[in-house]
């Protein structure tokens, strides 16, 4: 599980970006940025979440059948 710390470490590293966007007249253009910016946010955060879980042998077990016996 991700802290709250680690968290504000990965959202104030796309700060900048997201506060240079006020130099982009065109608002599609800015739009556009701003939804790649959050989209590289978002995966990184999905990816961090995603690292902490265990990677315990997760495949299909076989089972015998026992039919009447």
């Amino acid at each position: 599980m991700m802290t709250k710390k680690e968290f504000m470490e990965m959202c104030e590293g796309e700060y900048g970006s997201v506060r240079d966007l006020d130099n982009i007249a065109d608002f599609y253009e800015r739009e556009k940025k701003f939804a790649a910016i959050m989209r590289e946010l978002s995966r990184r955060l999905l990816e961090s979440s995603i690292s902490d879980v265990s990677t315990s042998d997760r495949r299909k077990k076989k089972r015998s059948a026992h039919l009447g016996k």
